[in-house]
C-alpha cells in the first residue's frame, strides 16, 4: 500500500510534523509537489532524498489528475492494490498503517471504490489527546451530499445521540469519504474513474465518490481505524490554516478555489446544486458564546437540507446514488455486517 502526499510550500510542516507523527514506511510515501518555489522545492527534495521517499513534481496541479498521475508512474499495481491519502497535517494512530495493510489484503473489500478513516477532527470531535480509544469513538465517518438530514458530515457535532453512535461502530456505506485520510481502490479507480479538472481542490474527492456510487459501487468508512486532522499545527510553520482561501490569495493558483466556486460545474454534472449544508458550517464544540453566535449568523445562508429536485430523484430512480437520496436518518444508509468478523479477529 502506497502513500500519497501533496506538499506545496509546506516543508517543514512536511518533514516536522508528518514524517515525525506518521509510523509509515517511507519508502512506500509519495510526496508530489504541486508548484512550491525553487527554494522549498529544493528543501523538499533533500528531505526526501534522504528519508529515501520518491519525490514527484507534478505535471497538473488539480488533484484528480495528480492521483491519476501517481497511479499510472509511480505504483506497481502488482504490489500494491490501495494508495492511501494523506494530508501534511494528519496522521494514523501508530501501528494503523500495518493493520490497515493486514486488513485490506482480504479480497473482501476489493468491491470498495474508496475507504475512509474515522476522521478526528477536533473542532467537530473531542481532541485526540482526550478520547479513550479503548471504547469506539464516534468521529467524523463520512458526508452526507445526497442523504436527506439536514448536516454535511456524519459526526458527533451534529448526530448527538449516543445510542445512534453504536450504528456507526460497523463498515458503513457513506455518500463520500471524509477526504482527509483515506485509501484509493488502484484498480477500481482506472477502471471507472474519469479524472477531471473541474474539481481542483474543494470536492475533488466528492466528485470520486460519486464516480463510484454512479457505477454501482460503495464507498465505506471503517470504525476502528482513525486519522487525525490538525490543520492549527500549520500556524507553528507559518502556514495558513484555512488552505483554500488564503493561498489562493497568497499564490494566485487557480485551483485553490473558493468554497462555492465548483457549484455551477457540479450541477451541470450530477444535475443537482452542490452546496454544503447548515452543519459544516463549524458548529465548533466548546466553542465560547461569540463563535457559536457567528455560527448561526453564517448558517442561515445555507441550506438545511439537499437541494436535490425532482429531475435529479427521477433521473437516479433505483440506482445506488438514488438510494442514497433516499436515505432520511441518521442510521448509516448501509452496514456491512460481515465486517464484525475481522473485528474479532484483529481484536
Amino acid at each position: 500500500m502506497h502513500i500519497l502526499v501533496s506538499s506545496r510550500n509546506n516543508y517543514q510542516l512536511f518533514e516536522n510534523f508528518f514524517l515525525k507523527n506518521n509510523s509509515l514506511p517511507f519508502e512506500k510515501i509519495i510526496n508530489v509537489d504541486t508548484g512550491s518555489n525553487k527554494i522549498q522545492k529544493d528543501l523538499g527534495k533533500n528531505i526526501c532524498y534522504s528519508n529515501k521517499i520518491t519525490f514527484v513534481e507534478a505535471m497538473s496541479s488539480e488533484l484528480q489528475l495528480v492521483i491519476n498521475e501517481v497511479i499510472d508512474k509511480y505504483i506497481n499495481k502488482a504490489e500494491s492494490k490501495w494508495l492511501l491519502c494523506l494530508h501534511s497535517d494528519s496522521y494514523l494512530r501508530k501501528n494503523d498503517y500495518h493493520r490497515l495493510s493486514n486488513l485490506l489484503k482480504n479480497n473482501y473489500f476489493d468491491k470498495f471504490g474508496m475507504i475512509g478513516l474515522n476522521t478526528i477532527f477536533w473542532p467537530h470531535t473531542l481532541k485526540y489527546k482526550d478520547i479513550n480509544f479503548s471504547n469506539f469513538f464516534f468521529g467524523l465517518m463520512g458526508k452526507s451530499i445526497l442523504s436527506n438530514v439536514n448536516y454535511s458530515s456524519y459526526g458527533p457535532h451534529t448526530i448527538k445521540s449516543k445510542d445512534m453512535h453504536n450504528f456507526w461502530n460497523n463498515l458503513v456505506g457513506v455518500d463520500t469519504i471524509v477526504d482527509i485520510g483515506y485509501l484509493i481502490n488502484i484498480e477500481l479507480f482506472k477502471k471507472f474513474i474519469i479524472p477531471s479538472k473541474k474539481f481542483p481542490f474543494v470536492c475533488a474527492v466528492d466528485d470520486l465518490g460519486m464516480q463510484f456510487l454512479k457505477n454501482d459501487i460503495f464507498n465505506v468508512t471503517l470504525p476502528d481505524y482513525y486519522c487525525i486532522h490538525d490543520p492549527w499545527v500549520k500556524k507553528k510553520f507559518k502556514l495558513p490554516v484555512s488552505s483554500p482561501k488564503e493561498l489562493k490569495k497568497n499564490f494566485n493558483k487557480d485551483f485553490y478555489n473558493d468554497d462555492l466556486s465548483y457549484e455551477v460545474e457540479w450541477k451541470q454534472k450530477w444535475k443537482f446544486d452542490r452546496q454544503f449544508k447548515t452543519g459544516l458550517k463549524k458548529p465548533i464544540a466548546n466553542n465560547n458564546y461569540i463563535k457559536k453566535f457567528y455560527t448561526y449568523i453564517n448558517n442561515f445562508n445555507r441550506p438545511s437540507e439537499s437541494n436535490i429536485g425532482d429531475n435529479a430523484r427521477k433521473y437516479y430512480s433505483g440506482t445506488l446514488i438514488g438510494k442514497f437520496i433516499d436515505h432520511d436518518n441518521d442510521k448509516p444508509p448501509f452496514v456491512f455486517k460481515y465486517y464484525n468478523k475481522f473485528k474479532m479477529k484483529n481484536n
